[in-house]
C-alpha cells in the first residue's frame, strides 16, 4: 500500500493533470500498451504501459533517480560534453539530461531492443532532442552476436545464456564503440544493462571507466555479485569520488 500511495504522489507531483488522469486509467484497468504522457515541465515521452517505463518515466523526470548528478554537472561540466548511454532504453536519461540540466553535446545512445528503440526515436523528437547517434547494438565482453530476451509483458530484457523467448542482437565492447566513433574522452558514462554489468567490470574496460568524468551506473545484484564487488573494482583504481544511492540502485562516480 505505501509503495501504492507513493507511486500515486510522485505520479501527481511530476505529470500534469491530464497525463496524470491517463496513468491512473491506464495503471487501474491496463487496457493501453503504449500511452504519451506528459510532465508538468513540457517533456512529452511515449511509454510502454505492460513495462517498467511507467516507473522509470516518474523515477527520472522527478530528478529521484539520478539527480546527485545534477549538482556535480553545473559546477564542473562542460555543457557540451559528450554523453555515452549503455543501454538508452526509451530515451528518458537523455531527455532528462538536456532538459533538467542543458548538456547539448553528442549523445552516442547504445541500445539492443527492438522495441525500446521504436519509442526512443519518437521520443527524442517528441523532445526536440538533437545532436544523437543510435547504436543498435548490446554492450557485452566481446564483439558478435547473442542471444536476448523478449517476453511481452516485462520489467527487463537482458543479455542471455538461453534459447527460450529470445532474438539475436549484434553486440560490441565499450572501447570497441569508443574508438570506432572516434569519442575521445566521455563527460558522462550511463549504463543500466540490467544485469549485464557484472560481465564489463573487467581490466579491458578500466581505461573507459576511468576516464569518464562522470559515471552512472545501475547495478543488479545477485547471489554471485553485489554491491561490495563493484566498489571493490573502483576504489582499487583511486576514483576522485564513489557515492551509491541505496534506493534506486545507481552508483555515482566522479573523476573530475
Amino acid at each position: 500500500m505505501y509503495i501504492i500511495i507513493t507511486t500515486i504522489i510522485n505520479v501527481i507531483l511530476t505529470l500534469n493533470i491530464e497525463s496524470t488522469l491517463k496513468y491512473i486509467v491506464c495503471f487501474v484497468t491496463r487496457r493501453n500498451k503504449t500511452v504519451t504522457l506528459k510532465t508538468k515541465r513540457g517533456v512529452r515521452c511515449l511509454v510502454q504501459f505492460n513495462s517498467s517505463d511507467k516507473g522509470e518515466l516518474i523515477s527520472i523526470l522527478s530528478n529521484r533517480e539520478y539527480g546527485p548528478l545534477i549538482d556535480i554537472i553545473y559546477k564542473e561540466c562542460s555543457k557540451e560534453w559528450v554523453v555515452l548511454g549503455i543501454g538508452a532504453n526509451i530515451g528518458l536519461f537523455s531527455i532528462w539530461l538536456e532538459r533538467a540540466c542543458g548538456i547539448k553535446g553528442a549523445k552516442i545512445l547504445v541500445e539492443p531492443d527492438p522495441e525500446n528503440l521504436k519509442i526512443l526515436k519518437v521520443n527524442l523528437l517528441l523532445n526536440k532532442i538533437q545532436n544523437y547517434q543510435i547504436i543498435e547494438k548490446a554492450v557485452y565482453m566481446e564483439k558478435g552476436n547473442k542471444n536476448f530476451s523478449v517476453v511481452e509483458d516485462y520489467h527487463a530484457r537482458y543479455l542471455t545464456d538461453s534459447n527460450t523467448n529470445t532474438i539475436t542482437v549484434e553486440t560490441d565492447t565499450i572501447t570497441g564503440i569508443i574508438a570506432r566513433e572516434g569519442l575521445g574522452r566521455i563527460g558522462i558514462l550511463k549504463m543500466d544493462i540490467e544485469g549485464g554489468e557484472w560481465d564489463l567490470f573487467n581490466e579491458e574496460n578500466y581505461d573507459a571507466f576511468l576516464d569518464a568524468c562522470v559515471l552512472a551506473i545501475e547495478y543488479h545484484a545477485n547471489r554471485f555479485n553485489n554491491f561490495g564487488n563493484i566498489e571493490r573494482y573502483f576504489r582499487n583504481r583511486k576514483v576522485l569520488h564513489f557515492q551509491k544511492n541505496e534506493t534506486t540502485g545507481i552508483i555515482y562516480i566522479y573523476n573530475i
